[in-house]
């Protein structure tokens, strides 16, 4: 509907003033002189006032795309379809309800990416070189986990993408309503593409559920399409036009799983309570022993052996119940070692201890006052960059309520430079 508008104001604002200044010059040159050149000119005008009438419905738009190979369909997925209880003109009565998510065509969407772009050779290109860096580890197939995967497929090509989940609210209802147009969505991206590739509109989006059906019915009826749609990517591959008529397989691996916490316990199947015992995807560690552990204990890391001993007994540790992305043969829950970063480090770690370190330098040493920290934090040279990520001036009640006023990224940028803002002000001893 955004295309169909765009064209309606461009024939609007655009295109028919420009034609009609061309008919006005007409008549007021030749249109009496030249009466034949005139009408002729006049036919050419009007067949110039639509260009867009190949595809100018919503309609016509999709059959040109489908039809050179842009768009296809997307799938809807039944998750669930059952007589259920229903109002209907005030009444309750027994209906037919269906619930079904929406899963995108990933292999098209995987194919036509990289084809129509011709990006296959280049991202070969780029990981060709990551893995001859041995100097730098600047990006995930550089790391053991990758390695690993790969032992499962000697001799194939193979790239990595990332699945991101995520759950918004649509219409920002208030109240007893909130949450209720909540909706579930995966996205998924290329880690290796090349620097230049690296953009916001080349994550895209895998899966749709609401999240009140994924709490009614489960992650293995909402997702089981997707992981199976996942699998097949992984084991058959897709055949992919290098853009010199050359074709190559290429089996795309789930490299990791990414999102919030919450959002990853659910997805991946872990408990969803934090206030649980054993709250954490990647330990066993109960809630009491996490609160004062400050070296990783090894002995207490969550493998594919205990989780299976956890799977047999739901809820003991942490596990509710194995997850179907077990079923992947390159991907195992417990070994998706990825963490949070927004909320564990800059809204948790680093927001807990900045703002005890202030508060010390402040009022317990009386090395600087806040009126210097805030002169020096907005008078310093943050660079190009980070000059969009300047939080605002921390306020005395900030430090009484323990409570710094900044956003995740903020909270980066500040953690970044503080050292250097103040570093002058603070004894080395």
């Amino acid at each position: 509907k955004d295309v169909i508008e765009v064209q309606k104001h461009v024939n609007q604002y655009i295109i028919n003033p420009l034609l009609d200044a061309f008919i006005n010059f007409a008549k007021s040159n030749f249109q009496n002189e030249r009466p034949s050149l005139y009408n002729d000119f006049s036919s050419l005008v009007s067949n110039l006032r639509n260009p867009f009438k190949l595809f100018d419905s919503d309609y016509k738009l999709y059959s040109f795309l489908k039809n050179e190979g842009y768009a296809t369909n997307f799938k809807e997925v039944t998750i669930n379809d059952q007589l259920m209880p229903a109002h209907r003109s005030g009444k309750l009565q027994n209906k037919q309800i269906t619930t079904k998510g929406i899963l995108m065509p990933l292999k098209f969407q995987f194919k036509t990416f990289f084809e129509v772009n011709k990006l296959i050779r280049p991202t070969l290109n780029y990981i060709t070189s990551l893995k001859q860096n041995n100097v730098r580890l600047t990006n995930f197939i550089q790391g053991e986990l990758w390695r690993e995967k790969i032992k499962l497929y000697p001799g194939k090509t193979l790239i990595p993408y990332i699945l991101y989940v995520d759950d918004f609210e649509i219409n920002n209802p208030l109240g007893s309503n909130s949450s209720k147009h909540s909706i579930c969505n995966l996205y998924y991206s290329f880690p290796c593409l090349p620097m230049e590739e690296s953009r916001l509109e080349n994550i895209f989006y895998a899966a749709i559920t609401k999240t009140s059906d994924l709490k009614q019915f489960g992650n293995e009826k909402c997702f089981e399409c997707l992981i199976d749609e996942l699998k097949d990517l992984e084991i058959s591959g897709i055949d992919i036009d290098d853009g010199n008529n050359v074709i190559i397989k290429i089996h795309f691996i789930l490299g990791l799983v990414v999102g919030d916490n919450l959002g990853l316990n659910c997805f991946l199947n872990f408990s969803k309570s934090f206030s649980s015992n054993y709250f954490c995807r990647l330990c066993r560690a109960p809630k009491e022993m996490t609160q004062k552990l400050s070296y990783e204990n090894s002995e207490l890391m969550r493998t594919e052996e205990n989780y299976q001993l956890d799977v047999s007994d739901p809820n003991s540790k942490g596990v509710d119940n194995e997850s179907l992305l077990n079923n992947i043969p390159s991907f195992h829950v417990v070994k998706n070692y990825y963490a949070d970063i927004m909320h564990d480090l800059f809204e948790g770690v680093c927001h807990y201890n900045t703002i005890h370190i202030i508060n010390y330098f402040i009022n317990s040493m009386k090395y600087f006052d806040l009126d210097i920290l805030n002169s020096r934090k907005q008078l310093f040279d943050y660079g190009s960059k980070e000059i969009e990520n300047i939080s605002p001036k921390i306020q005395l009640h900030h430090l009484k309520k323990k409570k710094l006023k900044m956003s995740a990224r903020e909270m980066m940028t500040f953690i970044m430079y503080f050292p250097i803002m103040i570093g002058d002000l603070v004894p080395s001893d």
